[in-house]
């Protein structure tokens, strides 16, 4: 309210269908990650529709959110990433859960860009797991690897984050259209703890 005076701001339950799909310009998700459970202790599962059900809360807000975005949309979503553990990061984006994710992620939005930021950038808030920065520019399917394929790269310190994003905001079309982000954004030498994530 403060930036934005004048914008309408509602409250409501975001895996309930109480927003008309395709009507905005930009989405931004941030949403708790993992399994949540219900009033009796057990695990929820989300159906979102086509046979596809997740445990993952991330996932099923993450995509719910998306169905609200136009067709030229943008869209930058924040979910949790692969354990910091993992010895082999493709593997870790392989589980079930992550891979039917990315799977309809890529193949119906057109993602731009895929960075894992270390959790050791904000530990000292009380949250150390490692989050995944996705970047989408319209719908259709992205020509970017999946991450099973070519784990997206680990940011480890502010700098580095903070030069990636300055490298995508320069890259705008003169028209005035959405950013282009390009795929050479995952071949950046970045500052990088060698794995990171959620399980």
């Amino acid at each position: 309210r403060t930036l934005y005076p004048e914008a309408t701001v509602t409250q409501g339950d975001a895996m309930e269908d109480n927003l008309a799909g395709g009507q905005f310009d930009v989405v931004i998700e941030n949403p708790p990650f993992g399994p949540v459970k219900d009033a009796d202790g057990d695990t929820v599962v989300f159906d979102l529709g086509e046979g596809y059900e997740t445990r993952e809360i991330d996932h099923a807000m993450a995509l719910s959110s998306l169905k609200t975005m136009k067709d030229g949309g943008r869209a930058t979503l924040i979910v949790g990433s692969v354990a910091k553990t993992a010895k082999n990061r493709e593997d870790a984006y392989n589980t079930k859960a992550k891979r039917e994710f990315y799977y309809r992620l890529y193949s119906e939005y057109n993602v731009t860009d895929h960075f894992t930021a270390s959790g050791d950038l904000y530990k000292k808030q009380g949250a150390a797991w490692p989050v995944d920065v996705i970047v989408i520019e319209g719908r259709g399917k992205s020509s970017l690897p999946l991450p099973a394929v070519k784990a997206p790269p680990v940011f480890a310190s502010w700098d580095a984050l903070e030069n990636t994003l300055a490298d995508s905001s320069q890259v705008r079309r003169e028209d005035g259209g959405a950013d282009t982000v390009p795929d050479a954004a995952r071949q950046r030498d970045t500052a990088s703890d060698g794995d990171a994530g959620r399980g």
